[in-house]
Formats: structure tokens, C-alpha cells, sequence
């Protein structure tokens, strides 16, 4: 599970560097693009929530997406915050997802839903 650890939070690093060195993304273009280009494959229910709040506030968005992918990736390397890292991963694949980018974020909800698995199990044997 180790090597899954590293794999999704080098992931999330990956993707979090990518966005500081946009310049586009702290305008909140990035965020704006994004939507835009996953316009009429986002779920219907959370149509007015990316049409609406997440566009409306896409500088605010950008940051916090930011900060949430360092956060997981970090927690993720460092197995010191494991579930925080999963439980923002997984909030932040959901959300991708429900805008209609399937790809990669399916595989990484999957491979993310293991590792929290794993991690119940492993803490129902200590407890047992």
C-alpha cells in the first residue's frame, strides 16, 4: 500500500505545482476554463453549484484547490495525515467527477477507496 500512497500523493503534488506555475490559475482562469470545457457533461445537480458559486468565486477556488491538493499529496507522502489526505482526495475527485471529468479522477477515486480500506481494516485489527 506504500508504493499506492506515494503514487496518489506525488500525484496530487503533480498537480498542485502545475497550477502555481499557471499564472492563469491564480486569476482563476484555470478554474473558469475548466468548467467551461466540461460544460453539458457536468451532472445536472451540480450544474447550479459550478455555474453559480464555483464561478462566481474561481480566484477563491483556485487557492483552495491549491492548498487542498498540497494538503493531500503531502499527507499522502508523509503517511503522517493519511485519512486527511484520502478523505481530501476523494472530496476533490467527487467534485471533478460531478463537473464531468471522469478521467483520471475515476481511477483515483478507486485506487483511493482501496487505501481507505485498507486503512479501516487496518484499524479494526488493532482494536480487535
Amino acid at each position: 500500500m506504500v508504493l499506492t500512497e506515494l503514487f496518489i500523493g506525488l500525484g496530487w503534488l503533480r498537480a498542485a505545482a502545475e497550477k502555481v506555475i499557471d499564472p492563469a490559475w491564480w486569476r482563476g482562469e484555470g478554474v473558469t476554463t475548466f468548467l467551461a470545457d466540461h460544460d453539458g457533461a457536468t451532472l445536472g445537480w451540480y450544474e447550479p453549484l459550478a455555474d453559480g458559486l464555483i464561478a462566481s468565486s474561481a480566484v477563491l477556488v483556485a487557492v483552495v484547490v491549491v492548498v487542498a491538493q498540497v494538503v493531500a499529496g503531502v499527507g499522502l507522502v508523509s503517511r503522517r495525515m493519511i485519512g486527511t489526505g484520502l478523505a481530501i482526495g476523494i472530496f476533490l475527485n467527487l467534485n471533478f467527477m460531478a463537473v464531468g471529468a471522469v478521467n483520471p479522477s475515476a481511477f483515483y477515486l478507486l485506487s483511493q477507496g482501496a487505501l481507505a480500506l485498507w486503512l479501516a481494516e487496518r484499524a479494526h485489527r488493532r482494536n480487535a
